[in-house]
């Protein structure tokens, strides 16, 4: 989307279109306070309703005239009277404590402090640190000087501005930033889609409104404050005293509630009052944590408790990731295996042996292994994952009115709330049965052509890999894949990620691997996935990564010069390459860029590279395939390799390809085998170790000085093991 200028009262559109889509869409989750809020709203003037944006839109909370002087209001006066005789405005009164601080200035809250002896407040702090502290200590003695001044005003009906925000974004916000951004081209939303109410009643809809101002309220406050006492009580007031259940969103909220205060609980030293928010929450996490403290607080020798309620969640499999965590715990606890699952799976692995370059990308260096096997090779991980599934079932999450709200959802709250399945039972059963016949490869790239480039929550297009897509939906692993997305529709946030790393092809059969390199951790979800791929029918694996020095490792040494410094805004002028191969160059690469941009002339001065020089030379475009050629398999090596790595990226980037390969950064090695040097620039480590630099700031010369450098560090680590 092309970034434009935003018009003069692009807040006051912002606005209006929210309370537009909210008339017309959530007209039955509105109280009469909404519904007078809208009217009202609407029957002022202009100008008054931009300074109730404008104050809405600010972070202080009371307001005299003149911080409310804007160029595009013509009368503010008049404005602030018509918000006061409307009740979006009152004056100030003596519990505004926290608003009247807010309308302070730096000096004038450090002179509040001064005056009224506030101890521990620094000048040289912000003022929002300062801002705090005062709010701290301030007494109403210290405050009725400023409540004697006349002028202020505070915004009022801020409850239901915020519960309108609130059916529009699902989240509080007391802003319209993401208006904004849209507007500026710097966030693409869904304006294709059908829409429909957040809730579908009106007690929902303030149960899951009152549940998160609870949740933004807790996280502000301290142990021991009086919210911290009661916010347990507050929580489970929400629980139905009958067996009636909750909305399905109100049930997502209070789970996440319950987690977060047993969290904080347990952070607190408070074990005993996490247990029983954990044992009423139904995320499976909070879950396992409630047997891991119930099995430390069982006072019985046996653990007669601990052991009964794994039991129970071991018959009743609900979830994958917790059964897999209690039948685990359970044999480790209850039936004397010593090993746990995690440690067990990883010590049972293949290991495979890399070079010791590889240690920043081990997956890569993984793939070139088996590309060099001949197999066909994709980082997958959950990216492959989310793909397929957001593609056979687009319709369903992004264009039916039953999965999103308003233009800026990016998950649908079905998938958030787990009633994707229940919401679109037949069509989901339909498409399953199609892929386990094999009979969704044109379905898939049907809607991945139609739908290519509209924005959507689960996948970036440009990590798009059809082909490896097509072969998961092929008639032999149709099956396999229907399984796997069928527990995707049935628990998203549970499946949305902990898929293996790598997936390899090779004469028609498939196989997935995690890689876990030295010190990495097996976690649950990643030993869950594994078992649920395999049980669905993938030949599923994980690989252990060791390092040494192997004399035979691709090394490509590269250097770029560029028209600036940030890869965003600036363009490669010249590619230098040299391929080492077994301690020796094999191979050169070399060429000059029209970058389609003026060179400014300080570039020119450096490296000697002039908009006449680069005026007949290729575009990146031209030359992206032989280069991607050249350093296939290769560990990609530069002096501060991220700058040149990052333009490579860029560059690839903006032609919507994908450019990865394991980094090695000459600088950084440089320091480890030879320390104490007093300069590690390429200048000053080629004068130091005679290395030839005659003509600095071109691309093939540097990167042949950083070629020198790279054998010197290959041979040390030889010498070193």
């Amino acid at each position: 989307m092309p970034e434009k200028n935003l018009d003069t009262f692009y807040y006051h559109d912002h606005f209006m279109e929210m309370l537009t889509h909210i008339s017309e869409l959530s007209g039955g989750l509105l109280g009469d306070e909404h519904r007078a809020f809208i009217g009202d709203f609407r029957s002022l003037s202009r100008d008054a309703q931009c300074l109730y944006i404008r104050m809405a839109n600010r972070r202080k909370q009371a307001f005299l005239p003149a911080d409310l002087r804007y160029e595009e209001i013509t009368d503010t006066e008049a404005g602030l009277g018509l918000l006061r005789e409307s009740g979006f405005t009152r004056p100030l009164d003596q519990g505004d404590y926290s608003a009247l601080l807010s309308a302070l200035t730096k000096p004038e809250l450090q002179d509040l402090a001064s005056e009224c002896e506030l101890t521990g407040i620094l000048k040289s702090w912000p003022k929002a640190r300062i801002l705090e502290a005062v709010q701290a200590q301030v007494t109403p003695a210290c405050m009725a000087p400023y409540f004697s001044a006349q002028g202020y005003v505070v915004q009022a009906r801020k409850e239901a501005l915020s519960y309108l925000l609130y059916l529009y974004f699902g989240h509080l916000q007391l802003d319209l930033k993401q208006f904004t951004m849209r507007d500026l081209g710097l966030m693409r939303v869904n304006q294709a889609a059908a829409y429909s109410p957040r809730f579908t009643q009106f007690d929902e809809a303030q149960q899951c409104f009152r549940l998160s101002q609870l949740r933004v309220a807790f996280k502000s406050e301290q142990e021991g404050s009086e919210l911290w006492a009661r916010w347990p009580q507050e929580l489970l007031a929400f629980i139905p005293e009958s067996d009636t259940p909750l909305y399905p969103s109100v049930q997502r909220l209070l789970d996440k509630a319950l987690s977060e205060l047993g969290k904080k609980l347990e952070h607190f030293g408070l074990p005993d009052k996490a247990l029983s928010l954990y044992r009423i929450c139904t995320l499976p996490k909070a879950q396992e944590r409630y047997l891991r403290l119930l099995y430390a607080s069982d006072a019985s020798d046996e653990k007669d408790e601990t052991r009964k309620a794994l039991e129970a969640v071991i018959a009743r499999r609900s979830n994958d990731a917790l059964y897999h965590f209690a039948e685990d715990f359970y044999n480790r606890k209850f039936a004397a295996k010593r090993l746990g699952s995690h440690t067990e799976a990883l010590r049972a692995s293949e290991t495979l042996t890399l070079d010791d370059a590889h240690r920043g990308s081990p997956e890569q260096g993984v793939m070139e292994h088996y590309t060099q096997q001949g197999w066909q090779v994709w980082f997958s991980e959950n990216t492959l994952w989310r793909q397929l599934f957001a593609l056979v079932f687009w319709q369903e999450l992004f264009e039916d009115e039953r999965s999103l709200h308003s233009p800026f959802d990016r998950i649908p709250a079905n998938l958030r709330d787990r009633s994707f399945t229940t919401t679109f039972t037949d069509v989901i059963t339909q498409k399953l049965e199609q892929l386990k016949a094999g009979q969704f490869v044109m379905p898939l790239l049907k809607v991945a052509t139609a739908k290519h480039g509209q924005p959507n929550g689960l996948f970036r297009w440009g990590q798009l890999r059809l082909d490896a897509l097509q072969l998961l939906v092929n008639a032999k692993y149709g099956p396999a894949t229907s399984e796997i997305l069928r527990l995707m529709a049935e628990d998203y946030p549970a499946m949305k990620d902990g898929f293996p790393d790598v997936l390899l092809a090779k004469d028609g059969e498939l196989r997935l691997i995690e890689v876990k390199a030295e010190g990495d951790a097996l976690r649950q979800n990643q030993l869950t996935r594994h078992k649920q791929l395999q049980q669905a029918g993938f030949a599923c694996d994980l690989l252990r990564v060791a390092y040494a020095y192997d004399p035979n490792q691709t090394f490509v040494v590269v250097d770029i010069e560029t028209t600036g410094g940030k890869k965003e805004g600036h363009r490669i002028t010249e590619i230098g390459a040299v391929k080492i191969r077994g301690g020796e160059v094999i191979d050169r690469y070399q060429t000059l860029l029209n970058p389609q941009r003026h060179i400014p002339s300080m570039i020119t001065r450096l490296t000697g590279i002039s908009d006449a020089m680069v005026a007949d030379a290729p575009l990146f475009s031209e030359i992206a395939d032989e280069f991607e050629q050249f350093s296939k398999d290769a560990i990609f090596v530069a002096h501060n390799v991220n700058f040149d790595y990052g333009f490579m990226q860029m560059e690839y980037e903006r032609l919507g390809r994908f450019y990865r390969r394991p980094k090695y950064c000459t600088v950084v090695n440089m320091r480890r085998h030879f320390p104490g040097l007093d300069s590690y620039k390429l200048s000053s480590l080629c004068h130091t170790f005679g290395v030839s630099l005659d003509t600095h700031h071109r691309a093939l010369c540097d990167a042949e000085a950083a070629a020198q450098l790279l054998l010197m560090i290959l041979e040390k680590r030889q010498q070193e093991g």
